[in-house]
C-alpha cells in the first residue's frame, strides 16, 4: 500500500530500550549494557557533546564508558547508529557521588552514605533492599529517579527500623520520582526498600536512588 513504506522505515530505525547502569560518577568508567530493537550487524552506541567517551566491549551490547573528571552533571546523550539510521537520544546520567551497582546476591545491600545506587528490578514482586546504618538524630533523605531514564518503574520507597518496623514511605515530589525524609530516634542498622507501585519487573525496570 501506499502506506507501507513509511512503516517499514519506522520498524527499522535502531531504538534504544535501557542502558545499565543507566549513570555514573564523573572521573569513573563504568561497564554498561544495553538493549534495544532492530540493531542490525555493525551499529553501535555514541555519545554527543563532551565528557563521555564509549569503547565496544567484549559482546555487541557491552560497552565501556569513560566518564571525564570535568564531565558535566546531568543528562548526556547516547544514541545507537546503524547504516539504516540513527535512534532518538537516550539519557545517560552523570553524578557526582560515589556509585554502587545493586546485584540480586546482595540482599541487602550494605552502602555508606552519601551514595548513588543503581538497580534493577527484574521480576514481578521484586524488592531491593538497602542496609544503611544510622546515628541517633541523622537525617536521611533518598530520592529515586526513573523518568529521566526512561524507566516503567513508579517507585516507591520504604525504610525498615532496626526491628524491622516500618518507620517512613515515600512520596511523589516536584525534584525526585519518589522521595523519603526520614530523622532517626535510635541508632542501628535501617533497611530501605524500593519497589514498584504496581509490583510489576523487567529488564527494563531501572532505578536510580540517591
Amino acid at each position: 500500500t501506499m502506506g507501507s513504506a513509511p512503516q517499514s522505515h519506522a520498524q527499522t530505525t535502531p531504538q534504544i530500550e535501557f542502558l545499565f547502569p543507566p549513570g555514573a560518577q564523573r572521573g569513573t568508567e563504568v561497564d554498561v549494557q544495553f538493549g534495544g530493537e532492530f540493531m542490525p550487524d555493525g551499529c553501535h552506541l555514541s555519545a554527543t557533546g563532551t565528557g563521555l567517551t564509549l569503547q565496544r566491549g567484549e559482546t555487541p551490547s557491552d560497552y565501556k564508558f569513560a566518564i571525564a573528571a570535568n564531565a558535566a552533571t546531568g543528562p548526556h546523550e547516547v544514541r545507537l547508529a546503524a547504516v539504516q539510521g540513527a535512534s532518538a537520544p537516550f539519557p545517560f546520567l552523570i553524578g557526582e557521588l560515589a556509585e554502587v551497582v545493586h546485584a540480586e546476591a546482595d540482599k541487602p545491600l550494605d552502602v555508606v552514605l552519601p551514595v548513588t545506587a543503581n538497580g534493577r528490578l527484574d521480576v514481578t514482586g521484586d524488592i531491593d533492599e538497602y542496609s544503611i546504618e544510622l546515628s541517633e538524630g541523622a537525617q536521611l533523605i533518598c530520592a529515586a529517579t526513573t523518568q529521566a531514564i526512561r524507566s516503567p518503574v513508579d517507585p516507591m520507597l520504604r525504610l525498615l527500623d532496626p526491628s524491622g518496623r516500618v518507620v517512613a514511605t515515600s512520596h511523589p515530589h516536584r525534584s525526585a520520582d519518589a522521595l523519603l525524609v526520614f530523622r532517626a530516634t535510635i541508632e542501628g542498622q535501617y533497611r530501605l526498600q524500593i519497589f514498584d507501585f504496581q509490583m510489576t519487573g523487567s529488564v527494563k525496570h531501572i532505578y536510580r536512588l540517591t
